[in-house]
């Protein structure tokens, strides 16, 4: 619900999801999660909006175990709520159909990986995760993962576990994830530095 430009961040996020098609999203939501549910309803431009509230911290892989209660199909896609990464969901969707994986990774370059930490792929494929720190450039996470429901039962994981840490990472070896690289426009406010940034990014976005 960060304000940008005089609307909260999340709007931008499904405005981007209207253009590409899609007609139903499920929010996780826990702290002051009643405020998002207020703001936003039912719907917002054509898109079904389905609430899943925490009731206490349950880390991005348990909040996601919940969501999944709220769908259909094999597989959702899954996104962060402070990152918009501007990309093509039909060709993500599509490479991830292609590659046979069970969870693909939505990646984009960049100059310095510092910040989030790096990501080594081979071929098609997602080999291994570097930590943050190292400036270097090269591919980071963007934040878009393509999820088989099945993979969130398989390992003994407790209820609160993170998805990228406890799930994806620590088996990448077995799992192989499936590499889905973009130059599409990516903007993290999870930091001030990059909050401050937002204006400017978005207000370009709208304009392109």
């Amino acid at each position: 619900m960060a304000p940008v430009l005089g609307r909260p961040f999340l709007a931008y996020l499904l405005d981007h999801m209207v253009g590409q098609g899609v007609r139903r999203v499920v929010l996780s939501t826990g702290y002051l999660g009643a405020e998002i549910s207020n703001y936003f309803g039912a719907g917002y431009r054509g898109l079904e909006l389905v609430y899943e509230c925490e009731e206490k911290p349950l880390g991005t892989g348990g909040a996601l175990v919940r969501s999944f209660e709220r769908l259909e199909g094999d597989a959702a896609m899954v996104l962060n709520g402070d990152t918009l990464f501007a990309l093509d969901y039909a060709a993500l969707m599509a490479v991830h159909k292609a590659a046979g994986a069970e969870v693909t990774i939505a990646l984009r370059r960049t100059p310095d990986c510092s910040r989030y930490g790096g990501v080594v792929v081979c071929g098609e494929h997602i080999v291994r995760f570097r930590a943050a720190g190292e400036p270097a450039p090269g591919l980071i996470s963007g934040g878009i993962y393509v999820i088989a429901r099945e993979l969130l039962h398989r390992y003994p994981l407790p209820a609160r576990f993170s998805l990228e840490k406890d799930l994806i990472e620590a088996h990448v070896a077995e799992l192989k994830p499936g590499a889905f690289i973009s130059d599409a426009p990516f903007l993290d406010i999870g930091v001030p530095e990059a909050y401050g940034e937002a204006a400017g990014f978005l207000g370009h976005l709208r304009g392109a």
